[in-house]
């Protein structure tokens, strides 16, 4: 039973994610792809909150019965540090990367929770472009992410 929910909560996440991310650049690679599931997928279990797909006020993750903590540990070690989940041969085995989730990305995964006008797809671009996988071409949506990180530099300026 949980299985069959936590699949139904996936098939959430991308469809989210197909309307946070509607160009289809947004899909042309595959590292790109990844990334804005999981920065869908980071931000829910952050702020233990994933808006219904029709019902965007029912929240799929209360009551849901699943560990979310555990489960947002398993997905920012991924997100961190996607080689060592994926080396399968040990060759493989070699020095990895930095992680890529710093202490300033987990405090903007938390802002949706806070207020919901964060859940657009400036604030996921933004998310994309600390994880250093984003390559939008569209001038409306760079500048929409330029007007977003510019009200998140301006909280991070008043909690200092």
């Amino acid at each position: 039973m949980l299985w069959a929910r936590w699949v139904g909560l996936q098939g959430t996440v991308l469809l989210w994610a197909s309307v946070l991310f509607p160009a289809p650049e947004d899909w042309a690679e595959l590292q790109g792809a990844v990334y804005r599931l999981l920065v869908v997928l980071l931000c829910c279990l952050a702020t233990r909150k994933l808006p219904h797909f029709l019902h965007p006020q029912h929240n799929l993750l209360q009551g849901s019965g699943l560990d979310l903590g555990a489960i947002y540990q398993r997905v920012e070690g991924f997100a961190s540090q996607p080689e060592a989940a994926l080396r399968i041969h040990a060759t493989h085995l070699g020095r990895s990367p930095p992680p890529r989730i710093g202490s300033g990305l987990k405090a903007l995964l938390q802002l949706p929770a806070s207020d919901p006008t964060y859940w657009a797809t400036a604030y996921f671009d933004v998310l994309l472009d600390k994880f250093q996988v984003l390559n939008i071409q569209d001038k409306d949506r760079i500048s929409a992410m330029q007007s977003i990180f510019q009200k998140t530099r301006t909280l991070g300026g008043q909690e200092s």
